[in-house]
């Protein structure tokens, strides 16, 4: 391609995106400020309707965004809305103080704020002690099911307009980007490929190292995921010097009266007591444990692009595989806190190296001792890490036992996994004589306190949803917590739209699941369907068993996709495969880069935009 046409598409591209993103932007934002006065967590929802017609789960909204006391909802742009309803909670005896409903109104160049008076709102069900006072509203939930309404009649506060030069400058990264991506594709000698390779390996390196630091040192002490708990688990590690934990003697820091819920097996937090340092402030000390998890999650993202490597995808192939690891924002969100995901990730890519290269039929003892070792710490760092390896596995029995080829096992590798199988059927037989369980739950450790804990609600305040809810419920649970972040401080998009690049590359992957694997790359390909196979297979249990639990305790949670981030490869390699069969099309390679680049944007760039 000459320099002028290459200059023509840099205007257009830079053009076509900025639209984009103008577009994207219009919308209106409700944004209810709330307060819980005993400091509780609180999930609000609304509705929203005109005054004629019923409200409906169709027009409803939870929060895409929390900064403090401030709730952000999407409401739809082109709709007429004449009446809110506003459910603050589902849990009762929750002291709230409705503080302000602002609405902003993004329209192209214009933004326009506007407030709702509260003087309006009428308690409707499950709310008492109801007041209005100093233009704040304070009440009680009382019951599963609190609710109150308004007729939307805002006041116009503000209008400025907007220049969107931060949306300008992304367009014009994203328009060169796009023409050096496309550049090294086009590369075609095998020097000036493996060139290709190893610049595009490079960049996501050093981007991915970049993410996880990012949130390492700026997302705030305790939003990420069950923080405070996995800090408390280390300092009991550090105090009581124990070779097997007592999980049922586990406190959290903040509240010694409160058992500690989490029970995962104790390497991470063994591994974490080595930063330990009790000279040092609190804050301190967590900044060193997210260091050394960002030194557990680098190893592991360095693992996994060592795997893609080795394949003999296009460079097109080798950026979606990039992207989809990169563009999923919990893997580097966790990367940056305290978290035995980080050593979960870290066993997962051993072990997917050497099941690589088992596929590959070098069956011999390396491989079976990468596979072992991945195994183990997988398997004592978080459970359900171990159990994607076990369904890997188990599919590779079943390919083998289909295809009617040996299994490669040698007295050798027999002898290696039996070894490290020991420690683990140890482990095992110690949880499940002394708390008569599989896994050492809040309610085998604490049954006491687990009674008057979130994990149970008494029957009648419990909401009972179907199967087919309960599936509904795990959706917006995967939206939120696989395509955007969902923790104590939860982030992202407001809608599945908002992340349409990555979207499109998980929709390619499950389409690659069923189709044939090509010749030229069979092995890296069945890696893939085994690992997505297996990531889906554990995904259905989940909903099973977090189905079973709803039933028996009330618990709506249970439901976080986060515990399949170890094999969040398999989406990787299989939507990299499908790409590779429009590697000759240069308006599909166009497109594909593009949807590449927009799930990046949808992720961390999102992300550095809107985080406050």
């Amino acid at each position: 391609m000459s320099r002028l046409k290459q200059f023509l598409l840099f205007f257009f591209l830079t053009g076509v995106v900025f639209l984009f993103f103008l577009w994207q932007n219009n919308s209106k934002t409700i944004i209810l400020t709330l307060q819980e006065k005993n400091n509780q967590t609180i999930y609000p929802q609304i509705y929203y309707t005109t005054t004629a017609k019923p409200y409906t789960q169709e027009k409803s909204a939870v929060a895409f965004k929390v900064e403090g006391e401030n709730y952000f909802f999407k409401l739809p742009s082109k709709t007429s809305i004449d009446s809110l309803r506003i459910d603050p909670d589902i849990k009762p005896k929750k002291k709230i103080v409705l503080k302000q409903i602002k609405i902003v109104h993004n329209n192209w160049f214009t933004k326009e704020v506007y407030l709702q008076p509260l003087d309006k709102i009428q308690p409707l069900h499950d709310i008492t002690e109801f007041h209005f006072k100093d233009n704040k509203i304070e009440f009680v939930t009382s019951g599963p099911d609190p609710y109150m309404q308004t007729p939307l009649q805002p006041q116009l506060i503000q209008k400025t307009s907007l220049l969107h030069l931060p949306a300008l400058l992304i367009s014009s990264i994203i328009s060169v980007l796009l023409l050096f991506l496309y550049n090294l594709y086009k590369k075609e000698s095998s020097d000036e490929i493996l060139l290709s390779k190893l610049i595009l390996y490079t960049l996501f390196s050093a981007f991915m190292i970049f993410k996880g630091y990012y949130y390492k040192t700026h997302v705030a002490l305790w939003h990420p995921s069950d923080e405070m708990a996995h800090v408390s688990y280390i300092k009991y590690v550090h105090t009581h010097h124990e070779f097997l934990p007592t999980y049922e003697k586990m406190t959290m820091m903040n509240n010694p009266k409160a058992g500690n819920y989490l029970s995962h097996p104790p390497l991470y937090y063994e591994i974490e007591n080595l930063n330990y340092d009790p000279t040092l402030s609190l804050k301190e000390n967590v900044q060193n444990f997210r260091t050394m998890s960002l030194i557990l999650y680098t190893i592991a993202t360095l693992l996994l692009f060592y795997l893609g490597f080795q394949s003999s995808l296009s460079i097109l192939g080798h950026f979606i595989y990039l992207s989809v690891i990169a563009s999923i924002p919990m893997y580097a969100y966790a990367g940056g806190s305290v978290s035995n995901d980080n050593l979960s990730f870290i066993g997962s890519a051993i072990f997917l190296i050497g099941f690589y290269r088992l596929l590959q039929k070098q069956d011999n003892l390396s491989t079976w001792f990468l596979i072992a070792v991945g195994g183990f710490i997988a398997y004592f760092a978080k459970l359900t890490a171990a159990l994607l390896i076990f369904f890997a596995l188990l599919y590779y029995l079943v390919y083998k036992m289909f295809k009617k080829e040996e299994f490669g096992f040698t007295k050798q590798s027999i002898i290696l996994l039996a070894i490290t199988l020991i420690p683990v059927l140890l482990y095992q037989g110690y949880i499940m004589t002394h708390y008569h369980a599989l896994v050492p739950t809040f309610n085998a450790t604490h049954p006491q306190q687990y009674l008057h804990s979130p994990f149970f609600v008494p029957e009648q305040y419990r909401l009972h949803l179907s199967p087919w809810e309960w599936l509904q419920r795990m959706g917006h649970y995967i939206q939120g917590g696989w395509f955007n972040i969902h923790s104590h401080h939860s982030f992202g998009q407001s809608s599945l739209y908002g992340d349409i690049g990555l979207v499109l590359l998980h929709v390619m992957a499950l389409i690659a699941l069923l189709l044939p694997c090509k010749d030229e790359e069979k092995q890296f390909c069945l890696l893939g369907k085994m690992t997505l196979f297996a990531l889906l297979s554990v995904l259905l249990i989940q909903y099973i068993f977090s189905y079973k639990t709803h039933l028996k305790s009330g618990y709506l949670g249970g439901l976080q996709p986060r515990y399949l981030l170890p094999f969040l490869v398999g989406f990787a390699i299989m939507a990299s495969i499908f790409v590779d069969r429009f590697k000759n099309y240069f308006l599909a390679v166009i497109m594909i880069i593009l949807i590449g680049i927009h799930a990046l944007y949808s992720d961390f760039f999102y992300f550095l935009l809107y985080y406050r």
